[in-house]
């Protein structure tokens, strides 16, 4: 697409089994084609890294017109009556922003202060958002020690397409 470096490590995914479709939306071709593939699924999982984004709410709205339910994860929920932005974008974008709480099923907070950005700021439903931690469970995923790290480091190593060590490494 437009980002040498996102496309070379997009370009690995598919190599792993997991399929991956990216597009721009620009043409009326590009959302008939994202209009095929949200109805394919089923479920939509849709990353809102920033909350002022065209390609996110358009991907929201295509999978409510579709019927399919929507998981949105709000990497950063910010509060756009701080933003940079005009004041009368500002006031598009927060009454798009709060079409995400209707259209997901589901909402997920990274933050106790994003979560409160959501519910509190732009009406979210407290039922519907979650609040997930980034990080992993520690007591579960933990480094390995002694003897099955030495043989999990000499797998890595060799290259194997079926590595001998569990993912918690």
């Amino acid at each position: 697409l437009t980002d040498q470096v996102l496309d070379a490590w997009a370009g690995g995914i598919p190599g792993t089994g997991v399929k991956l479709h990216r597009s721009e939306l620009r043409t009326p071709a590009d959302y008939l084609r994202m209009w095929r593939l949200v109805r394919a699924a089923d479920v939509v999982h849709l990353l809102v890294a920033y909350p002022a984004g065209k390609y996110q709410l358009a991907v929201a709205l295509i999978a409510a017109a579709a019927r399919r339910p929507l998981i949105a994860t709000h990497q950063i929920a910010v509060d756009l009556r701080d933003s940079e932005l005009a004041a009368w974008r500002r006031r598009v974008w927060q009454a798009c922003f709060r079409l995400y709480g209707r259209v997901a099923r589901w909402n997920i907070a990274s933050s106790r202060a994003g979560w409160r950005v959501l519910v509190r700021r732009y009406g979210f439903s407290e039922s519907r958002t979650e609040l997930i931690f980034n990080g992993a469970d520690l007591e579960l995923f933990h480094p390995l020690e002694g003897e099955a790290r030495e043989r999990a480091r000499r797998s890595l190593a060799a290259g194997g397409d079926e590595p001998d060590w569990p993912a918690n490494m």
